[in-house]
């Protein structure tokens, strides 16, 4: 259910942020390799503390299970909003992912 929520949200670019914040208290983690970053980027560049947010709740804990072009979100995310780059969810979030 997360991952078709996930695909909903990322699809609607004009109220990404409205809807981010609609789901996330319905949010699990995926499964491994549950979903792909369609139309992730984008929305990274336009929303990236919603995206991070997102993001935070979805990713499962397993970082091998994190899908294929992750580490450019997260390079987005801090580049188009560079407070974020000190938030402990994204500093949580991308340690996991170095260390991976």
């Amino acid at each position: 259910m997360s991952a078709s929520l996930c695909d909903l949200v990322f699809s609607n670019e004009e109220l990404f942020p409205e809807l981010v914040e609609i789901i996330l208290p319905l949010l699990t983690k995926l499964d491994d390799h549950a979903w792909r970053l369609n139309q992730t980027q984008d929305c990274a560049q336009k929303h990236p503390r919603h995206t991070l947010d997102l993001l935070y709740a979805v990713l499962p804990d397993n970082v091998s299970g994190w899908p294929y072009g992750i580490g450019d979100i997260f390079a987005s995310i801090s580049e188009n909003d560079s407070a974020l780059r000190t938030d402990e969810k994204f500093l949580e979030l991308k340690r996991r992912w170095d260390s991976r």
